[in-house]
């Protein structure tokens, strides 16, 4: 980062934690720079995005993982666990669990909150600042600030509101939680449609940056969230017209999914096995360029940046570091897809050693994960999985034909073979729901999804109540199961409900 940012981040940081009663701010600092003073050049703009970015980035360096897989079936305990993997793999989670604060996704939502307050007046001081520029930089800080209550919601439920700076000092630092539905119809809704009507249609997005696409995105996959799936069918469309950040083309020219969209490479009807293998190869290179370099893939919709040389080591807690990894891979999911000899991406997902049960190198090459200063780039959205959300949209909606060819489009680019539908796994609404859930836990294994998954299909109880069992019993442990439903939700960090004074209360079933 630049000086320049370091400074912008260092007056930002007087925004309070929001939720908490802990007055971070004082007078004096309050009075030496205000916000207000600093939005002048669109520097200022580019600055305020990199410090609203970079809080994102730091709270997604482990709760990625911890908030989306590390409470599903597809992640257990590693051989050097924490407490946070300790009560997340067992669901004993308590409010003092390290993974179970909101604190910093309200930092992101204030220095987001900032922008939208403040950088529509950089125009009167710079006449670069045109109207694109100011629209382009407001989208981003209201679909972040979409995002964070996203988060918020499906992790908490009810949260406190904050849509304006923390500035004045007589304003208590206190506020009551809304309903989720409340946050989700008039915050993050709202703040999407307003960041899709203002972001400017057809540019080539910056893939470490929210773009048109990712927007869309954004709405699809909250609508999901609520199952209201003809409101989600109105934004994949829109998604798959968006440009690619590869610039080369729309995401789907054709509106309609195809193998060549996904980057597919054929030519594995050749009984040469070496040009088998090469195409296979160059498959997986193509399938892994998305983590390994989002920028360059056509697949690519938002990637989270981080930079070894700026950020430092990510030391990410899902198996990437040589020794040390608090997380592993579930046994059954570990044995049970290399079992399937012929997917093409397990080999490419993590090392299939015993040994290395807890090496995912899905955002390594294969040996990196031996080297501390290798860049990791997370996945928030990619074609392949809002293809998949889709073909859920879609048989959830009765057009199950569309929805099968889009689960075979994944399966023949992991050379899988297709489903015929007649098939039992495929051949009625509730069974194709499964398939693709299933075909989304593989494609999306380790990319933060597959608890959001279990969730929004109401199928936490069904899934992990068995693994739950199964882990308690490895451990000498009663075998309750997952318990409590309430315990669906988080609960709420301790100290921050200390420091609301009796305002916020805990979660039930906590």
């Amino acid at each position: 980062m630049t000086r320049r940012i370091f400074q912008f981040i260092a007056i930002i940081s007087m925004v309070v934690l929001l939720g908490s009663c802990k007055k971070f701010l004082t007078q004096d600092s309050l009075t030496q720079a205000l916000p207000s003073d600093y939005f002048h050049k669109v520097s200022d703009i580019n600055s305020s995005l990199a410090g609203m970015y970079s809080a994102f980035q730091g709270e997604m360096k482990s709760n990625y993982f911890y908030w989306g897989e590390c409470r599903s079936d597809n992640f257990n305990i590693g051989g050097w666990p924490n407490t946070t993997i300790d009560e997340l793999a067992v669901n004993g989670l308590t409010a003092t669990n390290g993974a179970c604060s909101w604190a910093g996704l309200y930092k992101t939502i204030g220095r987001a909150n900032n922008g939208i307050k403040y950088i529509p007046n950089v125009a009167k001081y710079d006449n670069t600042a045109n109207q694109t520029v100011i629209n382009n930089a407001m989208a981003q800080c209201y679909a972040m600030r979409a995002m964070c209550y996203f988060y918020i919601v499906r992790n908490w439920g009810s949260a406190p509101i904050w849509t304006a700076p923390y500035e004045d000092l007589s304003q208590s630092a206190i506020r009551p939680r809304a309903s989720q539905d409340s946050i989700i119809n008039s915050i993050i809704i709202p703040d999407l449609q307003n960041a899709y009507n203002i972001i400017q249609k057809g540019q080539t997005p910056t893939v470490w940056y929210i773009g048109e696409g990712a927007i869309c995105a954004m709405l699809a996959d909250v609508y999901m969230w609520k199952n209201d799936y003809a409101s989600a069918l109105q934004w994949f469309p829109k998604l798959f017209a968006a440009k690619t950040p590869t610039g080369t083309k729309s995401y789907v020219p054709t509106g309609a999914p195809q193998l060549t969209d996904i980057q597919y490479v054929a030519n594995t009807t050749s009984t040469d096995p070496a040009a088998k293998a090469a195409a296979i190869l160059a498959e997986q290179n193509l399938w892994k360029a998305n983590f390994l370099a989002p920028q360059t893939s056509v697949e690519s919709i938002w990637s989270i940046h981080w930079d070894y040389l700026t950020n430092g080591y990510e030391n990410l807690p899902v198996a990437v570091s040589q020794s040390n990894n608090p997380v592993a891979q579930d046994s059954a999911v570990f044995v049970d897809w290399q079992k399937v000899t012929a997917d093409i991406r397990w080999p490419v997902t993590y090392d299939k050693t015993i040994s290395a049960r807890d090496k995912l190198t899905k955002y390594l090459a294969t040996a990196d994960y031996k080297n501390t200063q290798a860049n990791q780039y997370l996945v928030m959205y990619r074609l392949s999985d809002q293809i998949l959300l889709y073909a859920e949209a879609l048989n959830q909606t009765g057009n199950s034909t569309e929805a099968l060819r889009l689960v075979n489009l994944i399966r023949t680019r992991a050379y899988l073979p297709t489903y015929l539908a007649t098939d039992p796994l495929v051949a009625t609404q509730a069974a194709l729901q499964t398939t693709i859930l299933n075909e989304r836990r593989y494609e999306l294994f380790g990319e933060g999804k597959r608890w959001y998954d279990l969730i929004r299909n109401n199928m936490v109880l069904t899934v992990m109540d068995p693994v739950i069992k199964l882990r308690q019993k490895r451990v000498g442990a009663a075998q309750t199961g997952f318990g409590d439903p309430r315990r669906i939700l988080w609960p709420i960090n301790n100290q921050l409900i200390i420091n609301s004074q009796g305002v916020l209360t805990q979660n039930p079933g906590y």
